[in-house]
């Protein structure tokens, strides 16, 4: 029952409910995946059809079943009859030790595997999932003669799985296909040789070498082939010539979904929204489990007035977000990009009271410090276009404290912090924005503009933040320019534009007339005082 992939398959049953979605996405997969299965449990399937048919075949078709019967839940005891029916062995049994007591009467006397409820708190998820493998290996190590299910105990003449049955029927029908085209092939041979056609060896040549000419022509379409051909076109500018070769690779070849995220990059790279937008779709259409090539889709539509609504759904989706009576819930746990790319997603929708909803729940469902941080920073974005200051700067503040190196955090926090009018402490975020990532530029020209906006700077290392005046806006604001400038050159543009929108034209001349002549930067503005921007960089603490 191995799948084409080459992995054994795994059924897991459980109450689809919030709380079992970290033991299912940290234990239960984490023990199978060690173990070489491929994890399913029927609500993350996506599969189409009668759902309860669809249980039953993967329930019949897995070598292993994990089955919690904590909560006492109707449909995991219906299906867990259901395996026992099915297959004599490779049924394991998990319980919560805090309903040890409360099993029922049919399964007493099976070997549970029973864990703490509060294993996230105690940090025994290890522990949990050794003693899970321990039972996979001891049931795929059970001889046929041992079995784990009541009804095969009871009549133990039955077939070790249910679909023996079925195989052998099948292998019966299959004989009697093979042997009837058995026999019409040696009458077509025979009316071949009395009619003197028995020679097929030109004809056969001729098939191969067309095939083999079919199959090359094909190869230009497929794979490494393809995308080594459109970046070509892409770092040519081909914009034309891009997407006629793209629409015969759709049409013509294949690509797989790790090749689809490399020519989603070249479409955007390329410059065409629309092309853009049509590859995506083809491409989640051809990869639909791909979280990744859906939250790129969902994404992309969101450039779009008319399918904003549609990227809305794609993105909850992926990241299994509903909403019920009101109460938003979270259906399974993705990687770290997919929550950011969903993030990013409601954020180009302006969808911030769902933003804030789903932030607190998501971070009762994921517990490690990026997630927690990103969330945190999340929320303080959310709150602060809704005008509510306080939340957002208690979020920031909360993102802090997680990562406390993250500038992505403290910028958050100068923004709620300006929002709120705390000038001087939004400017102190700022430096340290700086001295946790001095390479940044955008956090020179922040504060920069922030000194000509609201004429509020650090005036000295040893003085604190104050108000200045108009006249003193050069004096605190341009150093931090020229800083920058001196670090990338090659920015110049960004730079004299800054400072020819802020009435330093002379300061935007004299830069040029630097560069241009390759002179010392500092030494042409030795009339600034550089101290307070080095200490932003180096002695923040």
């Amino acid at each position: 029952m191995d799948n084409m992939n080459g992995k054994k398959k795994a059924f897991v049953i459980m109450p689809y409910a919030k709380n079992f979605n970290r033991l299912y996405s940290i234990i239960i997969q984490g023990a199978l995946e060690k173990m070489g299965y491929e994890c399913v449990r029927q609500d993350m399937t996506g599969q189409g059809g009668h759902i309860m048919h669809n249980v039953i075949r993967n329930i019949a078709e897995a070598n292993i079943s994990i089955v919690d019967i904590s909560d006492l839940n109707w449909n995991v005891a219906y299906e867990l009859g259901i395996r026992h029916t099915m297959h004599k062995n490779g049924t394991i049994i998990m319980c919560r030790k805090d309903q040890q007591d409360s099993e029922p009467f049919d399964i007493q006397g099976v070997n549970i595997l029973y864990y703490d409820p509060n294993w996230m708190e105690t940090f025994s998820e290890d522990q949990i999932i050794s003693e899970l493998v321990k039972r996979i290996e001891f049931a795929e190590n059970s001889s046929v003669t041992s079995s784990d299910s009541p009804v095969h105990d009871v009549y133990t003449a039955l077939p070790e799985t249910m679909l023996h049955w079925l195989d052998a029927e099948r292998g019966d029908h299959m004989r009697e296909q093979l042997q009837g085209l058995q026999e019409e092939n040696e009458q077509l041979k025979k009316r071949l040789e009395n009619a003197g056609l028995s020679e097929e060896s030109d004809a056969k040549s001729v098939d191969i070498r067309t095939a083999i000419a079919q199959a090359i022509a094909i190869s230009v379409y497929c794979g490494d082939a393809a995308v080594q051909k459109l970046r070509e076109l892409q770092t040519a500018g081909k914009k034309q010539e891009f997407a006629s070769f793209l629409a015969d690779v759709l049409e013509e070849g294949y690509l797989d979904e790790y090749d689809c995220k490399v020519v989603y990059d070249q479409c955007r790279r390329i410059g065409i929204a629309s092309l853009t937008k049509v590859f995506l779709e083809q491409a989640a259409r051809l990869h639909p489990d791909s979280e990744e090539l859906n939250i790129y889709l969902a994404n992309e539509l969101c450039n779009s007035y008319k399918d904003r609504e549609q990227a809305f759904i794609i993105a909850n989706e992926m990241v299994g977000i509903t909403k019920q009576d009101g109460v938003y819930r979270i259906g399974k746990h993705v990687s770290f990009n997919v929550v950011k790319s969903y993030i990013d997603v409601l954020t180009k929708l302006k969808k911030y009271k769902e933003l804030v909803a789903v932030a607190e729940v998501m971070l009762q469902e994921y517990r490690k410090r990026e997630f927690q941080a990103l969330i945190y920073r999340t929320l303080s974005m959310a709150h602060m276009k809704l005008d509510q200051a306080e939340q957002a700067i208690a979020a920031a503040n909360a993102a802090i404290e997680i990562m406390p190196d993250h500038s992505l955090g403290y910028y958050r926090l100068y923004q709620a912090q300006r929002a709120d009018e705390q000038l001087a402490n939004a400017y102190l975020s700022l430096e340290r924005c700086i001295s946790l990532t001095p390479n940044d530029e955008d956090y020179y020209y922040i504060i920069a503009g922030f000194i000509c906006d609201e004429y509020i700077a650090r005036t000295a290392i040893d003085a604190p933040v104050q108000s200045i005046t108009a006249r003193d806006i050069r004096t605190y604001a341009v150093p931090f320019i020229v800083f920058v400038l001196n670090m990338n050159p090659k920015a110049h543009a960004r730079a004299v534009d800054f400072l020819n929108r802020n009435g330093f034209g002379d300061d935007a001349k004299r830069c040029i007339r630097v560069l241009t002549e390759q002179r010392d930067l500092f030494a042409e503005f030795a009339d600034l005082d550089f101290s307070f921007v080095t200490y932003c960089v180096e002695n923040q603490e």
